[in-house]
């Protein structure tokens, strides 16, 4: 199983290419969202107040807040991964599992 994540990127942008070469070097599976190109995502972004990408969502948990994406390392994604798991009902960790299962 893995979970779909969301990785909102623009044109130009060395860290977001850091970012996307990071997710995919530990093997996870995400979708790129260029905001250069939609303007629906950016305002998206910009409504929940954010001013700069990489942005990295899975659901609506912001997975890499607060962290360098240079200092992003595989167990701090897992860390929030699990405390976005732990924040959770175990019906509504059931239904996020299935939701983003990629099997």
């Amino acid at each position: 199983m893995s979970m779909m994540l969301k990785v909102y990127t623009q044109e130009n942008c060395h860290y977001c290419g850091v970012m996307i070469k990071k997710l995919a070097e530990w093997g996870l599976a995400f979708d790129v969202i260029n905001i250069t190109n939609s303007p629906y995502d950016k305002i998206w972004l910009k409504e929940r107040h954010h001013k700069t990408v990489p942005v990295v969502y899975v659901d609506d948990f912001w997975l890499n807040e607060g962290i360098d994406t240079e200092q992003f390392t595989e167990e701090m994604f897992y860390d929030r991964m699990d405390a976005l798991l732990e924040s959770k009902t175990p019906d509504e960790v059931d239904a996020l599992l299935e939701k983003y299962d990629a099997d």
